[in-house]
C-alpha cells in the first residue's frame, strides 16, 4: 500500500533542508531526520514482508541498487568536472563514506548531501539480516533499545570527541556525522512499521499521536529560544544528548499521525498533487541542490545572497530532478523490474521466491 501523503511529508522535510541551505530556516536539518524516520518505516515493512524469501538478499539489494545509484553516478562526475580536479579520496562518496568525508580535507561542498545517505545504507548493511534472523518483538526490542541509548551514546560521544577531536570544524561535527550516533531515527521509522504491520493499528498512538508530535516539537523550540547554546552547530552536551532525540520524537508522532490518521487535516494538506510531485522526486533534488545551487551562484556571482537566490534555485533544481527522475531513474528501475520479473519467470510455479519477487518489482515500480 502506497502512502501518498508520505510523499507529502518527503516534500516537507525536502523543503526544510532547502530553507537551511538558504539561511532561511536554521533548525531545517531536521528534516534530514524526517527522511531518516521514513527510510526506517518504509524499508521496515518491505523487508518484514521479504523476509521468508531464499532470494531475500538479491531482491533487496536489486532495488536499492536501482533507486540510489543513478543520480549518483551522473552526480559524481558533474562535480568532478566543475572542480577540475580529481582527488583519490572523494572516491569515498561513492563507497557510502560521505559522511567520514565531511570530517576530512578530502570534502567536497557539492557532494555533502551524501552524508545521510552514507548513514542509510550502513544501517542497510546489518538491519535486512535482523530483520530476516530476529523474530518481531525481539527486532522491535532492539529499535527500542537503540532509541533509549542514542542520547547517551551522543553525550559520552561528545565527552570523548571534545578531548582528542581536531578544532572545531564549524557545522560538521562528528557527533552529526557519524552512523552510531544518528540511527535512532531509522530505528524508530522501523518500530513504527512494526507497531502498524498487518492490521494493527494502535488505538493511543493513532489518538495522541499528534499531540505527541506537537509536544516534542514544541520543546525543543522552546529550548532553542531559551538557550543561545542549543543549537545543532555548538556541539553542545545538552543539545546532542537531548536535541537530537526531540527532533526524532517529533518527527515518529508526525509520521505515526499520517499513517494512522490518513484523512486527517494534515494528511490531506500533504496529499495535494503539487505537494506529492515535489516528494516524488525529491531523492534528486536533495542530491543535486547543493550542486546546482554553487552553479546559480557562479552565474549570479558570488556577491549575491543565498536568501534572494531561493528562489532561482529551487526552480533550476527541481527542473534538473524532475529531468532526472523521469529521464535516468525511472528508466532504470524499470530496468530493475524487468530483471526481477525475468527471475521470477524463471523459477517453478509455487516457490515462494518467485511470489516475492514479483511483489518487490511491484514496489520497485511505485517507489
Amino acid at each position: 500500500m502506497r502512502f501518498v501523503q508520505l510523499d507529502g511529508l518527503r516534500a516537507l522535510a525536502l523543503l526544510m533542508v532547502f530553507l537551511l541551505h538558504h539561511s532561511l530556516l536554521k533548525s531545517g536539518w531536521a528534516g534530514v531526520d524526517i527522511f531518516f524516520i521514513l527510510s526506517g518505516f518504509l524499508i521496515t515493512g518491505i523487508l518484514r514482508r521479504e523476509r521468508d524469501d531464499p532470494a531475500f538478499s538479491r531482491t533487496f539489494y536489486t532495488k536499492r541498487a536501482a533507486r540510489l545509484l543513478p543520480p549518483l553516478l551522473l552526480l559524481f562526475p558533474a562535480v568532478l568536472v566543475m572542480q577540475r580536479h580529481f582527488a583519490v579520496g572523494s572516491l569515498g562518496y561513492l563507497l557510502f563514506g560521505g559522511n567520514i568525508l565531511q570530517l576530512t580535507r578530502y570534502r567536497i561542498a557539492e557532494l555533502s548531501p551524501l552524508w545521510s545517505l552514507a548513514i542509510e545504507e550502513h544501517f542497510y548493511f546489518v538491519w535486512p539480516f535482523v530483520i530476516r534472523y530476529l523474530r518481531r518483538e525481539s527486532v522491535l526490542r532492539a529499535c527500542i533499545v537503540i532509541v533509549a541509548v542514542s542520547p547517551i551514546a551522543r553525550a559520552v560521544g561528545t565527552l570523548i570527541c571534545r578531548h582528542w577531536w581536531c578544532p572545531s570544524t564549524g557545522w560538521d561535527n562528528p557527533i552529526f556525522l557519524l552512523t552510531p550516533f544518528r540511527i535512532d531515527g531509522l530505528a524508530a521509522g522501523s518500530a513504527l512499521a512494526l507497531l502498524v504491520e498487518g492490521d494493527r493499528r494502535p488505538r493511543a498512538l493513532a489518538h495522541w499521536s499528534w499531540v505527541g508530535s506537537a509536544a516534542a516539537a514544541t520543546l525543543f523550540l522552546t529550548a532553542e529560544l531559551a538557550d543561545k547554546t542549543f543549537r545543532r552547530t555548538t556541539d553542545s552536551l545538552l543539545f546532542n544528548s537531548i536535541g537530537y532525540s526531540l527532533v526524532v520524537a517529533a518527527s515518529f508522532f508526525l509520521l505515526a499521525h499520517l499513517v494512522l490518521n490518513p484523512r486527517s487535516r494534515m494528511a490531506r494538506c500533504l496529499s495535494v498533487r503539487p505537494i506529492v510531485f515535489i516528494g516524488t522526486i525529491s531523492y534528486g533534488f536533495y542530491l543535486y541542490q547543493e550542486a546546482v545551487m554553487n552553479g546559480v551562484r557562479s552565474i549570479a556571482g558570488h556577491g549575491v545572497s543565498l536568501r534572494t537566490l531561493c528562489v532561482p534555485d529551487f526552480i533550476a533544481t527541481a527542473l534538473v530532478a524532475a529531468l532526472s527522475f523521469y529521464l535516468l531513474e525511472k528508466p532504470m528501475m524499470r530496468r530493475a523490474k524487468l530483471l526481477l520479473s525475468r527471475t521470477a519467470a524463471r523459477l517453478p510455479a509455487g516457490r515462494s521466491t518467485r511470489t516475492a519477487i514479483e511483489v518487490a518489482a511491484m514496489e520497485l515500480e511505485q517507489s
